[in-house]
């Protein structure tokens, strides 16, 4: 069981950066951004990324194929947004390969337990270029995670959820890690006092194996709740 506090372990922001610390040198990597407008909620990565089209799963399986010219292609940039309808989509620049249609997940404001809405499979963390502005620019708040030196040529994996304040069963990973990938302390960070809308991060490190394959790429993944039969 979890108990997530209401006002998380952060004060309160409506706008949130995530970063990862290498060592003990102010030396931040930007790795996602969330971002709660009204009833309206948005995320996305830090950073544009080459151009391919999204891969649909079901939540069983997917395979994912790195084409060779991967780092020749044309970069876009998406951001996923779940709106006061229910609705979420992500849009995308470029030629809007990573955009998704409309799906039904409801409001934020009607979530009652901690909800998976993304992951990432990071790349390396020494693979992500130095942030070099304010961490906190534009009122935002920033999550810091330190990363030990013999962290950082490892493969980072993160799973973002939203939830309500209260005392949770903690939910299985998304993806079945296999006893691969050290758990780490989660973070949480209250978006909204008065809606009760928590951001929860939890967050793990894989072994040496896994982390040397392309570990200048990462895979972000969002989440709905598939459509009932």
């Amino acid at each position: 069981m979890s108990r997530i506090d209401e006002r998380g372990e952060l004060p309160a922001s409506r706008k949130v950066r995530l970063f990862l610390q290498l060592g003990t040198n102010p030396d931040y990597r930007y790795i996602a951004w969330f971002e709660l407008r009204g009833l309206d909620f948005y995320w996305g990565p830090s950073m544009a990324g080459p151009d391919i089209e999204s891969i649909p799963f079901d939540g069983i399986s997917a395979t994912i194929s790195i084409p060779e010219n991967f780092g020749e292609l044309p970069l876009a940039i998406w951001k996923a947004s779940r709106h006061e309808s229910g609705m979420l989509h992500v849009n995308a620049t470029g030629q809007n390969k990573t955009e998704m249609r409309d799906v039904y997940v409801g409001p934020v404001t009607e979530i009652t337990q901690p909800t998976l809405f993304a992951a990432l499979l990071d790349k390396q963390p020494q693979y992500h270029p130095r942030y070099e502005r304010s961490l906190t620019r534009d009122r935002a708040a920033a999550i810091v995670i330190r990363v030990p030196e013999e962290s950082r040529t490892l493969r980072h994996y993160f799973e973002f959820f939203l939830t309500p304040a209260g005392t949770f069963p903690a939910p299985p990973t998304a993806l079945s890690l296999r006893r691969q990938a050290t758990p780490q302390p989660p973070v949480v960070q209250s978006l909204d006092i008065e809606l009760d809308v928590i951001l929860a991060i939890r967050h793990f490190v894989f072994g040496p194996e896994f982390s040397n394959w392309r570990p200048d790429i990462g895979i972000w993944m969002n989440f709905h709740p598939l459509p009932e039969a």
